[in-house]
């Protein structure tokens, strides 16, 4: 059974000097224990691979175990050196930090597959999935598992990819006319694993290690039913629902314990799996803060994506006369589930750059802070990072309805797909399942009901054509990278000014019990 340890810095990491380290590790063939360092979601918090490289530069330096850097997904989008690179620099900087073996997360297709193929063939490290796959090859698309050989010991690392991607990044997955182009395989999804597994275990594999990108919880297949409907993993280093767990032990389905964990997001932990020389399992998650050790050849490489866009990033678009958070002060992201200041700003720049009537933002594209008082291009773009194009549709009030109730319908609890809005102003009554109790648009100064048969003009990033089960009439479908737009408007439309008047909700979004 897996024990939870904190000796990491008292016993384990010597006060060496970092040094480079080869990836094979220690001699081959002795008893040494096993070390994995991973990460999870990292969403471009580039600052934090020095550290996680530091900390496996530390322990290879030591010389007492045998150490792999693994992730499980979501780094290459969430900020600004993703976005202004497109990937291309998160690349670089993992093949820098010597990562040994990757899986993919959802945010790895925003940018879609042609693009996200084009970067990875640029990775050196092994990237493992095995339940993403072409629709018109039976084969998964990339290597289900890969086997590394640590001492005496083997290793199967195995990749899974949430089902979730298939929905959240669907245009990644369908052509211009809706054919299917891939698949997550979300009803085989367990048996692939497990046939990955018995095949590693066949091929001499001692410890099996999934790198899932699943979540603990939600409404699509979780860790938690990988475990439970699998056997034969030893360990579960999980990502995607930016969760804190340093070991949850879950039974497989044969009751066997197996541990789960998970490191939560942007480099908040990072973790560290150890494998002692009798096969016993530990994870621990060390604070970021905690970590003394970094990498100077990742910080250069981090240095440099950066400098790539200085001149951009480092200009003043705004002055904020209030810090504009998506987070309230216990840490929920608030943006997923109710009205929020920011929320409204976003979306009114969006309405006026695209002139329309009514504005929809999902609350999980915004994922920093508008901070008070200087705010550069850089800010706006950790604001909303994602490759998203404003698009400007004709909809009817009928479809705005639809569009709404799939935005309200996972309250009280948090969805990326939450609306903030502009324009309109909604009710919400919660129950079983939450219901649009009545919904209002400005119309001359005033504000009116909403009309079934009305048309209305309204701005959204393209991702919100993912929520829509219609085709929208679409009378702008590129208007720019949003991220690009909403900084130029706010310095030429707004004189650089975001006013205080946002600080505090508007009454866009009333929810009742």
């Amino acid at each position: 059974m897996a024990k939870i340890s904190r000796f990491f810095f008292y016993g384990f990491i010597l006060s060496a000097a970092l040094i480079s380290c080869n990836k094979n590790n220690p001699s081959e063939g002795d008893d040494r224990p096993i070390v994995i360092i991973y990460d999870n979601d990292v969403h471009c918090a580039v600052d934090g691979y020095t550290k996680i490289a530091g900390l496996r530069d530390a322990i290879a330096a030591a010389d007492t175990a045998y150490v792999a850097l693994v992730s499980s997904g979501d780094f290459m989008q969430g900020g600004m050196v993703g976005s202004l690179s497109r990937g291309a620099d998160i690349i670089s900087i993992l093949n820098t930090a010597r990562y040994d073996v990757i899986t993919l997360g959802n945010h790895e297709f925003d940018y879609g597959v042609p693009r996200l193929m084009e970067v990875l063939s640029s990775l050196d490290a092994q990237v493992v999935c095995a339940n993403f796959r072409s629709m018109d090859k039976l084969q998964p698309y990339f290597a289900p598992y890969t086997i590394k050989k640590m001492g005496r010991k083997k290793l199967a690392f195995i990749g899974v990819l949430t089902p979730e991607t298939l929905y959240g990044e669907s245009y990644s997955f369908y052509d211009r006319d809706g054919n299917q182009l891939y698949d997550i395989c979300e009803d085989t999804l367990a048996s692939l694993v497990q046939e990955s597994v018995n095949k590693a275990r066949a091929e001499g594999a001692d410890y099996v290690v999934a790198l899932a990108h699943l979540g603990e919880e939600g409404e699509y297949f979780t860790s938690v039913d990988l475990i439970r409907n699998t056997t034969g993993i030893d360990v579960v280093l999980d990502g995607h629902s930016h969760s804190v767990v340093e070991c949850n032990m879950v039974p497989d389905i044969k009751q066997i314990p197996t541990p789960l964990t998970q490191t939560g997001t942007a480099v908040v932990n990072v973790g560290k799996l150890h494998i002692s020389k009798d096969g016993k399992f530990s994870t621990t998650l060390i604070p970021a803060e905690n970590i003394s050790h970094e990498s100077a050849s990742v910080a250069a490489a981090v240095a440099a994506a950066k400098k790539h866009f200085e001149d951009f990033t480092s200009r003043v678009c705004a002055e904020s006369e209030c810090r504009l958070p998506i987070k309230d002060a216990d840490g929920k992201r608030i943006v997923r589930t109710q009205e929020t200041g920011i929320g409204n700003f976003i979306c009114d720049a969006i309405a006026a750059i695209a002139d329309a009537q009514i504005s929809f933002f999902n609350g999980g594209g915004m994922r920093a802070d508008i901070p008070e008082g200087r705010v550069t291009n850089g800010d706006m773009i950790n604001v909303i990072p994602y490759d998203n194009q404003l698009c400007l549709m004709e909809l009817t009030g009928k479809q705005i309805l639809e569009v709404l109730e799939k935005g309200f319908n996972a309250l009280p609890a948090e969805s990326g797909d939450f609306l903030q809005l502009a324009g309109i102003r909604v009710s919400v009554k919660l129950g079983a399942k939450p219901r649009i109790q009545s919904a209002q648009v400005l119309q001359d100064g005033e504000w009116v009901a909403l009309a079934p048969d009305g048309r209305y003009k309204v701005a959204a990033p393209d991702y919100i054509q993912t929520m829509m089960s219609f085709k929208p009439t679409l009378l702008n479908p590129s208007m720019g990278l949003v991220y690009m737009l909403v900084p130029d408007y706010v310095r030429e439309k707004l004189d650089g000014h975001i006013s205080a008047s946002y600080k505090d909700p508007q009454g866009r979004i009333i929810i009742s019990e």
